[in-house]
């Protein structure tokens, strides 16, 4: 791999890849362009400053993911904005390629594509281009130029309150809990969940704790700041006392 300060003079793709053989896999394949600079992350959103400093490409297999895609691109999309996103994955059809590019994908390779288009795929998204077929760049612009904006891309990636309160559900909160940590009402906890259960495509709070973690969505930062508002526990026998903090 790259030092960090090859990779400080080179084009930054980081590859969301969680299985090792298929990671050595796509890094020797994009070391034919000697002006790559490749990361492995493994399935955890990149972390490094760099990224979100700079232009970069992030490659993402669709299939190996332990989680749905969607909610996966949100969250990135919402981090790193600068990011060009390219998909690896199975044929899919002409309308789901569509869907995923409404959701900010760049540029879409097949599997048994990789070998011969990943680099130039990768030069494409950093010279501001797309990299799918003709056909469904047509079927996108009619698509999308019949929806409104905010419909284009989904319900959009989390907000900072959602987002804190999927750092209290790690902890293993109760609404109660979260609404007293918070400042806020069990009724305006439950609004929240719902909407996460919506972004994440997901149905209930440990299904949300799961794609947290390993994710990595919901970092220390999150964890240090409620920490500063929970309530802390003190056992005395076997009753809880709870003292504010």
């Amino acid at each position: 791999m790259n030092s960090a300060s090859e990779l400080c003079q080179k084009r930054l793709v980081y590859v969301v890849e969680p299985h090792p053989v298929a990671a050595c896999y796509l890094a020797m394949a994009l070391k034919r362009n000697p002006a790559l600079g490749v990361i492995l992350s493994g399935v955890n959103l990149p972390s490094d400053a760099a990224l979100s400093n700079k232009s970069s490409v992030l490659i993402v297999d669709a299939d190996a993911l332990p989680f749905p895609l969607v909610p996966y691109l949100r969250t990135v999309r919402g981090l790193f904005t600068d990011a060009q996103i390219l998909v690896i994955g199975k044929r899919v059809s002409e309308d789901e390629l569509c869907r995923i590019l409404f959701h900010g994908v760049r540029g879409f390779v097949t599997y048994d594509q990789v070998d011969e288009q990943i680099c130039s795929a990768v030069d494409a998204l950093f010279r501001g281009h797309t990299w799918v077929s003709p056909q469904v760049l047509d079927r996108y612009l009619i698509l999308s130029s019949g929806l409104p904006s905010h419909e284009r891309y989904g319900q959009g990636a989390l907000s900072p309150r959602e987002s804190e309160i999927i750092g209290l559900l790690q902890r293993r909160l109760c609404d109660k809990e979260i609404s007293s940590v918070l400042g806020v009402s069990e009724h305006t906890v439950r609004f929240h969940l719902q909407n996460i259960f919506n972004k994440l495509g997901v149905h209930d709070r440990y299904s949300v704790i799961e794609w947290a973690r390993t994710a990595g969505l919901a970092g220390p930062e999150n964890a240090a700041k409620t920490d500063q508002r929970a309530p802390r526990r003190r056992r005395v026998g076997s009753r809880v006392l709870r003292k504010v903090a």
